[in-house]
């Protein structure tokens, strides 16, 4: 990995401490998880469109964590992108054997970000390319998949992936997704407004046993904090999931006219995988860091 590819990689995992009670449990979990992980294979994988703005840095986080296990391969569908985005993946699978670029040119309207039923059911769609490429044989099926959101301004947390792995009961493990952005409610003593951490992605999130959509302002008020254990839940996903490829034994795909994930989990669930989890500390962040601002 050359220079720029790795400072572009990196993850701020320094503004996210512990509390002193879960320190050293945290530190002792990266470690076994790391161990882990580099005896394990992946395929990292996930869709793109229109993703130049965020691509640079995205293929340098892949490659980083692709690093970080015995082996690993990616898969990613694209479709009708007009920013050069498709060339940059071309040129990036051309470079590297361990690539696969599933790329279309359909036509197909740009939907903007929304529940509208056609969008989720088109998302569902592009997502089952990718899992119907891992599964037909074409590659060794891993140990592992890691489902990533493409366009992430700020990456993930590598020691939040590694404390995943050092536990053992799931079969999904889901992100802790942030978005910082101005609050219009909290100001600071000049009337200024000040800066709110949300957690982001609440339409794929499902607490157990609530099958139903949340409502978002409730769900984007959660605070999860590192160090805390991972909790059981019917559906999260948070900008980048952790999957055992046992979890599709059954064939589980996307579908709509719900979130893409949250149909997916509950393929799952109706097979009796219900050991789907969320992670306070595998954190991703859906806002830029200075990394980012090169």
């Amino acid at each position: 990995m050359n220079a720029i590819k790795w400072y572009i990689s990196k993850f701020p995992e320094s503004l996210y401490p512990c509390g002193k009670e879960s320190q050293e449990d945290y530190n002792t979990r990266v470690i076994t998880g790391r161990q882990k992980m580099s005896e394990s294979t992946v395929v990292i994988c996930g869709i793109a469109r229109d993703i130049s703005k965020n691509i640079i840095a995205t293929v340098a986080r892949i490659e980083r964590l692709g690093k970080m296990f015995k082996d690993y391969r990616v898969v990613i569908y694209e479709n009708d992108s007009t920013d050069g985005t498709d060339v940059v993946l071309k040129e990036w699978e051309d470079q590297n054997y361990k690539i696969k670029i599933l790329s279309e040119k359909l036509g197909d309207v740009k939907y903007e970000s929304n529940t509208d039923v056609e969008r989720l059911t088109a998302l569902a769609t592009y997502r089952n390319n990718y899992l119907d490429y891992i599964f037909s044989g074409e590659i060794i099926v891993p140990d592992y998949i890691v489902v990533a959101d493409l366009d992430l301004s700020g990456g993930w947390s590598y020691e939040g992936i590694c404390n995943s792995f050092s536990y053992d009961n799931w079969s999904v493990m889901g992100s802790n997704g942030l978005l910082y952005g101005l609050s219009e409610t909290l100001k600071d003593d000049d009337g200024n407004p000040m800066m709110r951490r949300v957690y982001y992605d609440s339409l794929a999130f499902r607490r157990s046993g609530h099958p139903e959509p949340h409502v978002s302002s409730e769900i984007n008020a959660l605070t999860y904090n590192r160090g805390e254990k991972p909790f059981r839940v019917d559906s999260c996903f948070g900008g980048l999931a952790l999957y055992k490829s046992s979890a599709f034994k059954h064939g589980a795909r996307y579908s709509g006219p719900d979130c893409d994930h949250v149909e997916l989990h509950s393929r799952m669930l109706d097979v009796g995988i219900n050991d789907i989890y969320l992670n306070p500390s595998q954190i991703a962040l859906y806002s830029n860091v200075h990394y980012t601002m090169i």
